[in-house]
């Protein structure tokens, strides 16, 4: 199928949404592992930058409502993530042998693979896909988004009480989150004639 200027200014603008989101997830590890930063930024920086995460699950939503995503093609998602894991794994594995034994510790963001946390959330997003688009198709999406909507702001209520997310929720079970940026990325899709 042969692409239409419009098709590759959408891929484009989606590519620059993914570039500026990798741009905002290594501006918050370098600041994070500075050993000295001021206090003061912090707010500003992760104003700026807090919104690669939702940016990166919002494309990834945008970008799959387009495909036929059936059961085996998630299958073959999930398949191709935990291939692309274990070899980092393996390569990692070859110079610090001893760390296989805190491997799976990335679901809870902890250990020599924290950084994982973000696979493990985005597969469980893809497990979903076959029925979220199921509400998509039945034009059920706003109900949907309204519904995920109140959790994010239930969950940021407990946040501003009892730090709810920090306290309880590791960031790679915060599937409230990742489901409303993902269905986001989808009803902008399905809209993206309107919108555009």
């Amino acid at each position: 199928m042969e692409s239409t200027p419009r098709q590759i200014d959408r891929d484009r603008a989606i590519d620059c949404i993914k570039v500026l989101a990798m741009v905002g997830v290594l501006a918050l590890h370098v600041y994070y592992g500075v050993e000295y930063r001021p206090t003061w930024i912090e707010p500003y920086w992760m104003g700026l930058w807090g919104v690669a995460i939702p940016c990166f699950f919002a494309a990834s939503g945008y970008l799959q409502f387009g495909r036929e995503t059936g059961w085996e093609y998630v299958r073959r998602k999930l398949a191709g993530i935990l291939r692309f894991m274990g070899t980092v794994m393996l390569i990692y594995l070859v110079f610090e042998p001893g760390s296989w034994r805190n491997f799976y510790r990335f679901l809870a963001q902890s250990g020599d693979f924290w950084h994982f946390w973000y696979f493990a959330a985005l597969m469980m997003v893809y497990a979903c896909t076959p029925i979220l688009k199921r509400v998509f198709a039945a034009n059920r999406e706003n109900i949907l988004l309204i519904a995920l909507g109140l959790a994010c702001t239930a969950a940021f209520l407990l946040n501003c009480t009892c730090d709810f997310e920090h306290r309880y929720a590791v960031q790679t079970l915060r599937i409230w989150n990742w489901l409303f940026y993902y269905c986001a990325g989808m009803y902008i899709s399905k809209r993206r004639e309107r919108i555009l």
